[in-house]
C-alpha cells in the first residue's frame, strides 16, 4: 500500500479544521506515513497511518483511530466546531435549494 498517498487523502480530508497539516516526506516507509499538524488550538502533533488506524506519535497508550478526522473529532474542540459549522452550513443550503422545510 502506497501510504504517503493514503496520508495525502487523509490530510486533505481535514484541512479546513486545522492550522497545518501535510505528510512528511522525509519518511521512506512500506508500513507507515507521518502526518505533521497543527490543530487550531496551536497544537503541534505527528500522527502515524498505517494499517492499524492513526495515532498521535510520542505518546504512550494513545488510542488508535480509523481516520485522521476521528482523531481529531476527539483530541481537537476547534476541528469539531469547524467541521460542525460547515456540516451546518451546508446542509442549509440544501434546505434553502429544496426551498425551506
Amino acid at each position: 500500500m502506497d501510504w504517503r498517498a493514503e496520508a495525502e487523502e487523509h490530510a486533505k480530508d481535514v484541512r479546513v479544521g486545522v492550522t497545518r497539516v501535510h505528510v512528511d516526506r522525509e519518511v521512506d516507509s512500506n508500513d507507515h506515513a507521518v502526518i505533521d499538524m497543527t490543530t487550531l488550538e496551536g497544537e503541534s502533533t505527528k500522527v502515524c497511518i498505517n494499517a492499524d488506524g492513526c495515532q498521535v506519535m510520542h505518546v504512550p497508550s494513545a488510542p488508535i483511530y480509523d481516520s485522521l478526522h476521528s482523531l481529531l473529532m476527539n483530541v481537537s474542540s476547534g476541528y469539531r466546531d469547524a467541521f460542525n459549522a460547515g456540516l451546518k452550513a451546508k446542509l442549509q443550503a440544501l434546505v434553502e435549494e429544496r426551498g425551506g422545510y
